[in-house]
């Protein structure tokens, strides 16, 4: 299994990424999980465009900003903290990187762990 660390550096950070679909899911014992599809480069292949599924799992916070006239693009990536056993991951400001910071953003999961998998 990837760290979360790993799949973010395969995927260069998902920078240039378009989200195209995401799906929340309420979980017993009260945590979410956030799926979603996202158009991408695969940092270690052969530069091509990639569609994928990145899962957060345990999700214990998040901020979900709607926005009804465009396509969500990552731009210059997530970033990234990590708070003990949990990880949060901004996926509006590129920037931050103080936990405080990641807590403010518009868009941003505090989750368990991180997965993907290819969508053919």
């Amino acid at each position: 299994m990837n760290s979360a660390e790993d799949i973010l550096r395969r995927f260069g950070y998902f920078a240039d990424s378009v989200v195209e679909k995401m799906l929340l899911q309420l979980c017993p014992g009260g945590n979410y999980e956030i799926t979603m599809e996202i158009s991408t480069i695969d940092d270690f292949k052969d530069y091509a465009r990639k569609k994928i599924a990145l899962t957060f799992d345990g999700v214990s916070e998040f901020r979900l900003f709607e926005s009804r006239t465009q396509i969500f693009s990552l731009g210059l990536g997530i970033s990234y903290a990590r708070l003990g056993e949990e990880h949060l991951f901004d996926l509006y400001d590129s920037e931050a990187i103080a936990v405080e910071e990641i807590q403010r953003s518009n868009f941003y999961i505090r989750a368990r762990g991180l997965a993907f998998a290819f969508i053919d």
